[in-house]
């Protein structure tokens, strides 16, 4: 983890950097789930 968890309007936010220094952005969307259109 390149930095702490953060809050923004559209969900959690976590940026980690992989062996190559490529940085990621994990996104856990609000609500909790990734949802489908509801499928």
């Amino acid at each position: 983890m390149t930095e702490e968890p953060r809050v923004e309007a559209y969900g959690t936010v976590v940026v980690f950097e992989d062996r190559y220094g490529n940085r990621w952005d994990l996104i856990q969307p609000v609500g909790g789930h990734g949802g489908h259109g509801g499928r």
